[in-house]
């Protein structure tokens, strides 16, 4: 009877033993520090809007996530445009808006987000060429709230999309600086540029 135990036995513990066998080794001090750091999450995206082009303006878009909250982000913009007026005077004007949004899913690096944004202009409108809806030039101020996602490939390029409503005011600098009624209006925009 022991002479059969002891084989049943030997052959039960096997296995246990050949996992014993092929454990990794415990990791040392030396070892931890010879492994690669840990690399850190995207946390900003810089941008243009190709849509402004269409009215010889060119707005740049720069966004990070903040410290310890990475799923909110804050923006800025800055858009610059000169152009030759009728006049052969040089047409300058810009607009500087603000934002902040939350991603509700994904990450910063690719997801949907929420937010709010505003933004003033000083543009003027008579020389611009052509239809440039959505993009709306003249002197005013705006707010608006929108959803939007971005997407970003290796090694880092990104592509954001945002649709939403946008409250606007202008100001008709041509008729004694009188404030224009308020109006609600479509906002769309995309943007290309590159996440790091």
């Amino acid at each position: 009877m022991r002479a059969w135990v002891l084989p049943t036995v030997a052959i039960a513990t096997a296995p246990a033993a050949a996992a014993a066998q092929v454990a990794p080794p415990a990791m040392t001090p030396r070892s931890l520090e010879a492994m690669p750091p840990r690399s850190s999450p995207p946390h900003g995206t810089a941008s243009f809007s190709p849509m402004h082009l269409a009215a010889d303006m060119i707005e740049v878009t720069v966004e990070t996530s903040m410290p310890g909250l990475p799923r909110l982000a804050v923006a800025v913009m800055l858009g610059v445009r000169a152009a030759d007026g009728p006049d052969e005077r040089a047409n300058f004007g810009m607009s500087f808006g603000a934002s902040i949004g939350y991603y509700v899913l994904g990450s910063f690096s690719t997801g949907v987000a929420v937010g709010l944004e505003g933004q003033i202009s000083s543009l003027d409108q008579r020389e611009v060429p052509g239809d440039v809806t959505p993009v709306i030039v003249g002197d005013g101020a705006e707010a608006s709230l929108w959803v939007g996602g971005k997407w970003t490939v290796a090694p880092g390029a990104s592509i954001t999309a945002q649709l939403g409503a946008a409250w606007r005011r202008d100001l008709d600098t041509y008729e004694g600086d009188m404030v224009g009624p308020d109006r609600v209006r479509p906002m769309a925009n995309l943007l290309l540029g590159w996440t790091l």
